[in-house]
């Protein structure tokens, strides 16, 4: 029963609790997509937040601002009685739980994902799962994995979302250069395509973190590993295709102009 008080607390947050259901098979980013684009907060990155000096900036001194607001507000409803799904636990074993809830939550903050990554590479070699911290650090980026990992899936699922994330990255840069604030390059409209987007977003964070996370656990290679690579391929073939139809267009603005040169000229000679 706590648990379904636990969740019915959750929900409260999104307009439709059927689709909350539903939504819980996606990955976390889109869920997170689902959450902000529904929630009262309208600065909905991390960066955004801080650089408009909102007050979820000022609470968490411009650390993680949307993640520990998140994690915090998970915490409030545990506390609840008829929502601790810990209630049976030991005090220790709460301030276990408590401890790997906030570390992996916090690492789902992209400005730390580079960070943690490195970390998680530099002990690969030496992994030991009766270490604590090696423990903690495998957590993070098994949630990280899960919360970027909607590339994974099928292209004819996957894609969609997709135009949705980057739709959501546009309404943002809208703001920031409404607000005079600094706009993020990727999520710049005027900049970037759907191709471009994941051929960088594929090479620099996926791949490195599944690769590496393939390294401990070779069994997701299949799985995991291989449908990124497959979309990258995907994505290159656009992005080439999209250069290819430029070239294209380019050409032909240069001909059209050449062409409308050599008419002025003619009319010229012909009038003197």
């Amino acid at each position: 029963m706590k648990l379904l008080s636990f969740i019915a607390d959750v929900s409260w947050i999104y307009p439709d609790s059927n689709f909350l259901m539903y939504l819980r098979s996606f990955p976390l980013d889109i869920r997170l997509l689902y959450f902000n684009r529904y929630s009262s907060l309208r600065y909905k990155t991390c960066t955004l937040i801080i650089n408009a000096k909102t007050e979820l900036a000022l609470r968490y001194n411009d650390i993680s601002p949307l993640e520990n607001h998140h994690c915090s507000i998970a915490f409030e409803i545990l506390e609840k009685k008829h929502c601790n799904i810990f209630a049976n636990l030991t005090k220790e074993q709460y301030r276990r739980v408590r401890e790997g809830m906030i570390k992996c939550i916090l690492a789902t903050d992209m400005a730390k994902h580079n960070e943690i990554v490195d970390n998680f590479k530099a002990i690969l070699d030496v992994f030991d799962f009766n270490d604590k911290e090696h423990k903690y650090l495998l957590l993070m980026i098994l949630l990280k994995t899960a919360d970027i990992s909607n590339e994974v899936r099928p292209l004819e699922v996957a894609e969609p979302w997709i135009e949705r994330l980057l739709e959501e990255f546009f309404i943002q840069s809208d703001i920031e250069k409404l607000e005079g604030l600094p706009v993020a390059p990727f999520m710049d409209r005027e900049k970037v395509t759907k191709s471009s987007s994941q051929i960088g977003f594929i090479k620099y964070v996926l791949l490195p973190l599944f690769e590496a996370l393939g390294t401990l656990l070779p069994v997701i290679q299949n799985d995991i590993i291989e449908p990124v690579r497959n979309a990258l391929d995907y994505y290159t073939q656009m992005n080439n295709a999209l250069e290819e139809e430029k070239e294209k267009e380019k050409k032909l603005a240069n001909e059209k102009n050449k062409q409308n040169g050599l008419t002025n000229k003619m009319n010229g000679d012909i009038k003197v």
